[in-house]
């Protein structure tokens, strides 16, 4: 028989860049690829100051720091740059952050993607729309 361990995770992301500024640039990119399927609950956003839900289970978006006013909005279809570091969940730490799993910020270059396209975690092509450059 085999055990299966299942863990939720948690993971920061910087946005560093969003290179799709040009509207028909961002449009090209969304009508090449098949749009992600809606089947799970809306994402729960929090505000910074907000306390962590003892159990997580639905998409938890918490906006650390808003970024650029100035800058564009993450949409689906941006081309995008993030440093990341992903934690597993603990819900006795005040910051969630448990064990740490993996991280961008020891390699050269950030991670790059596009947007809302299926080839990231879901969680990310959801979490990452409404980011702009320096948030996290």
């Amino acid at each position: 028989m085999k055990n299966v361990l299942l863990a939720t995770t948690l993971t920061t992301i910087a946005l560093n860049a969003c290179a799709a500024t040009e509207p028909a640039k961002a449009e090209a990119v969304a009508a090449t690829a098949a749009p992600l399927s809606v089947a799970n609950a809306a994402p729960l956003r929090l505000a910074p100051n907000q306390p962590l839900p003892a159990t997580i289970t639905q998409l938890t978006i918490i906006d650390r720091e808003l970024g650029d006013p100035k800058a564009d909005v993450v949409v689906n279809g941006s081309p995008t740059l993030v440093h990341y570091t992903g934690w597993l969940y603990d819900a006795t730490a005040s910051d969630g952050k448990g064990v740490q799993f993996d991280t961008s910020r020891t390699r050269v270059a950030p991670f790059s993607f596009i947007v809302g396209v299926g080839k990231v975690i879901k969680g990310w092509d959801q979490g990452v729309v409404g980011m702009r450059i320096q948030g996290k």
